[in-house]
């Protein structure tokens, strides 16, 4: 926005009808917005007495400003993980593996053609992608999302260490790059697969919703229905994510859903 403001254009990062209440918008959820680009949007306001030239002015300097927004933007957090999420294979019984097997094959067809350099692996229940070095993050969403089999891709940041307060300083870390405006409320949600890790889920939860929001005091918590629900999960590696990008195929389906009638046999 304050780029836009330097050449003399002024948008806004929320609705009108929000300005007093800032945070993730509950429209863009509602319409299907990525959750990945639910904070990356502005709006822009137009009445009667805007005119073409001002248009196509706004236009060409957006257009010259994207480019340089984007290479920020990916300074700030470089995803080095997928974490991704599948359909009917979980339901499958001891030929799970099979599929499993098949999809991951799918996985690595699909990034072929993708610039940087891709491994796919899997343990038990969640399977994974993993970059090495740099690569086009948006060419290697769109190709997972093209998948059959796949419902979500989760960007995440995996540490390897499982020290306790270097947990603490990832998941602050993690909520300040990709959360630039602190203006939401939150959940921390652990799975603690690895048996042997100190504490419960819930301390865990607790201890870092704790260290979140004495790192960020204009954050607040809701348990209930939060903005932002950030995922720990706590097996071989330590996985942290908040953001799930539904496939084309899964968001096709949830919004061509239609009723079923039944007829009886006369």
């Amino acid at each position: 926005m304050h780029a836009l403001e330097d050449r003399g254009i002024y948008v806004s990062s929320g609705s009108a009808c929000s300005s007093n209440h800032p945070g993730i918008s509950g429209t863009l959820k509602a319409i299907g917005v990525r959750d990945d680009l639910l904070d990356a949007t502005i709006r822009i306001s137009l009445s009667e007495l805007n005119n073409k030239e001002e248009a196509d002015y706004f236009i060409k300097n957006l257009k010259e400003l994207l480019p340089l927004l984007r290479k920020f933007v990916r300074k700030i957090m470089k995803y080095k993980s997928f974490l991704i999420k599948y359909g009917e294979i979980g339901v499958k019984g001891k030929n799970r593996y099979m599929f499993e097997d098949a999809l991951m094959k799918q996985i690595r067809t699909a990034l072929k053609e993708v610039e940087g350099k891709f491994s796919v692996s899997k343990e038990l229940g969640r399977i994974y992608v993993d970059m090495d070095g740099e690569y086009d993050y948006e060419e290697a969403v769109d190709r997972l999302s093209k998948v059959f089999g796949i419902v979500g891709i989760c960007p995440m940041v995996r540490i390897e260490s499982k020290d306790y307060e270097n947990l603490k300083v990832k998941v602050v870390e993690y909520v300040d790059a990709v959360y630039p405006d602190k203006n939401f409320t939150f959940k921390v949600d652990t799975r603690r697969a690895d048996k042997s890790f100190p504490g419960t889920s819930e301390s865990i939860n607790a201890e870092l919703g704790e260290v979140i929001l004495n790192a960020f005091p204009e954050i607040k918590v809701n348990v209930r229905k939060p903005d932002v629900l950030i995922k720990v999960e706590i097996r071989t590696y330590i996985n942290i994510y908040s953001v799930e990008i539904p496939t084309r195929r899964n968001a096709l389906s949830a919004q061509t859903e239609v009723p079923c009638f039944y007829f009886p046999v006369v």
